[in-house]
């Protein structure tokens, strides 16, 4: 796909610049919460929560260059840390958020705690989120054998809420290493399905979102194939459709081409979240979209204006004139303030200063089988 892959609920970023901190296309913003403290940051500094349905971004008020961005696929344990108010007579107990995540080989911890007159529970607020989060998984993510995805009493795709079927063609081979397997291949706007004819646990769903290109290819055994790369990042693996008949091919690979095509200017990521909280009830709410997910929407609906999102933009067009780029992979100064303990030990182990009995001075630690009499010796 010609847009960048999806990465902002897969990584935690800190003081993001301009293009990171901006919500991509398909990102939602839900809520917002302000007089938010990040109670980690060594300044006490006061900022603003915004929830979207791909991550958690707090900035600072009157500084969104410094920020936090939490994709909530690394988050992997959220609890509640109790505290007695400092300034409080009488001895109020403070309750703050803290966030544990997994980011590649980096490992956070934030803590937010609400400082306002109403205090809001953070962590209710990021649970509830989470759960919307979790139920949009076929929106992103590659399923292999995924139990849910077809119902077979009605034998028909069991779709997802603005999930609509494009096009559906009979007599499509999945080919991988085990063989070739007959089924059903079904594009929609959101992802292609193919279904086994002859295994009901055997089926595949592939997000637009999750592919790289789309392209035929020939092949010695079966002359030509359809095949999907993935992109790097969740894998780059390739699933392969065959059928004898090529014009059915050809017309196959066009239609995929384009819904791809049209993916791209309106993807959608998830749960409509805004559509979902509308309501009053949320454990209902997520009753309703289990059940509603074989339900075909007869008509799409005018897109409203997310009004959270048009703020958001005004406030990111205020604090970055120009596109400042901000190395936001950068560990070392501010950042560490946020990594657990057992990162930071292996970090500093890297550079810990020792002293060397051979030079009789202090050295930086060297690497594992390295030896100062080794360093002098010069191959031939």
């Amino acid at each position: 796909m010609k847009d960048d892959f999806v990465w902002q609920d897969r990584y935690v970023k800190i003081d993001c610049n301009k293009k990171d901190i901006s919500l991509r296309k398909g990102e939602e913003s839900y809520e917002i919460l302000k007089l938010i403290k990040d109670s980690k940051s060594p300044t006490g500094a006061i900022g603003t929560f915004l929830f979207t349905n791909l991550r958690l971004i707090w900035y600072e008020n009157g500084n969104l260059q410094n920020n936090i961005s939490i994709g909530y696929d690394t988050i992997i344990d959220t609890s509640e840390k109790k505290t007695e108010s400092k300034i409080d007579v009488d001895n109020e107990v403070i309750t703050s958020l803290c966030i544990k995540c997994k980011d590649k080989d980096n490992e956070f911890e934030f803590i937010f705690t609400c400082i306002g007159e109403k205090k809001i529970n953070l962590k209710t607020s990021l649970t509830n989120i989470l759960k919307i989060y979790e139920v949009g998984r076929y929106y992103r993510d590659v399923k292999v054998k995924a139990g849910d995805i077809v119902l077979f009493k009605e034998k028909k795709l069991n779709q997802l809420p603005d999930e609509n079927i494009l096009n559906t063609f009979n007599g499509i081979s999945y080919i991988n290493n085990q063989g070739n397997f007959q089924g059903i291949l079904i594009l929609t706007n959101l992802r292609i399905v193919w279904l086994s004819i002859q295994h009901e646990n055997l089926n595949l769903t592939v997000p637009w979102i999750q592919i790289n290109k789309i392209q035929q290819k020939s092949d010695s055994k079966y002359e030509k194939l359809i095949s999907l790369s993935i992109k790097n990042y969740f894998g780059g693996n390739f699933y392969n459709f065959y059928t004898p008949k090529i014009s059915l091919l050809d017309r196959i690979l066009d239609d995929m081409t384009k819904a791809m095509y049209y993916y791209q200017e309106e993807p959608l990521l998830g749960v409509n979240i805004n559509k979902l909280m509308n309501d009053d009830d949320f454990n209902n709410n997520m009753n309703k979209i289990k059940n509603d997910k074989n339900e075909k929407s007869q008509q799409q609906p005018a897109k409203k204006v997310n009004r959270i999102d048009e703020h958001f933009k005004k406030v990111v067009n205020k604090y970055f004139k120009e596109e400042d780029e901000i190395d936001n992979n950068n560990l070392n100064g501010i950042s560490s303030i946020y990594l657990l303990n057992d990162y930071k030990n292996k970090q500093n182990n890297i550079n810990d200063i020792v002293f060397s009995k051979e030079l009789g001075c202090a050295i930086e630690k060297l690497p594992d089988k390295i030896t100062i009499d080794s360093l002098w010796k010069i191959n031939n």
